[in-house]
């Protein structure tokens, strides 16, 4: 399966927990640590012969390969996570 090319990707996840989750954006990397009630959005435009994105989740980690050649904004509770990731 591919993704049309150009097509705009929007990811939410919302840590809706008592606990922090940590979120994973590979291959760049980038790391985002949500405290409970945190929101990010994570928005990507596709290649040609993107596939679907992949998903992994465990107990207090999430990892994402969304299959696209980056991030194109990336929003933390509505403002700009740039300097909220650990790769920076």
């Amino acid at each position: 399966m591919q993704v049309p090319a150009g097509m705009e990707l929007r990811f939410t996840f919302e840590n809706a927990g008592k606990q922090p989750v940590y979120l994973n954006i590979e291959p760049v990397p980038d790391r985002y640590m949500l405290r409970p009630g945190d929101k990010i959005e994570f928005y990507a435009t596709s290649g040609p012969n993107d596939g679907p994105p992949v998903i992994y989740s465990l107990e207090s980690e999430i990892t994402i390969w969304p299959n696209t050649t980056g991030a194109d904004l990336t929003l933390l509770n509505g403002e700009n996570a740039e300097l909220r990731s650990w790769s920076n």
